[in-house]
């Protein structure tokens, strides 16, 4: 079992998890989060510029099965891609066990 965290650009979120969960991926986790842009951009507010130097992306959180990883990878990027600056990263980790709360399920049952 692996954990998967992508993290891309808030308005691809929609895209992403509509394509997964069209595929039957369940169990998503969401987060907004900022990431840190190394040099920053100018913005002007009202006649006061303002050095930008983080961005708001999105950040989904799953766990899959060891033979659904690359499928899942390729429904993310192929999902979350754009034309333009950083199209995001996909992380993968290894998971020991999962447990179900309610029912105390474990590890792919609990999926």
């Amino acid at each position: 079992m692996k954990k998967l965290e992508a993290i891309f650009d808030s308005f691809e979120l929609h895209r992403v998890k509509a394509a997964l969960t069209s595929d039957g991926v369940a169990g998503l986790t969401v987060s907004e989060v900022k990431t840190a842009e190394p040099h920053g951009h100018v913005e002007r507010y009202r006649g006061a510029e303002y050095h930008v130097d983080w961005s708001r992306k999105s950040k989904i959180e799953l766990l899959v099965r060891d033979e659904d990883v690359e499928y899942v990878v390729a429904v993310i990027r192929s999902a979350a891609h754009s034309t333009h600056g950083s199209n995001g990263t996909v992380s993968i980790a290894p998971v020991q066990e999962a447990v179900r709360i309610r029912t105390g399920q474990r590890d792919y049952d609990a999926l």
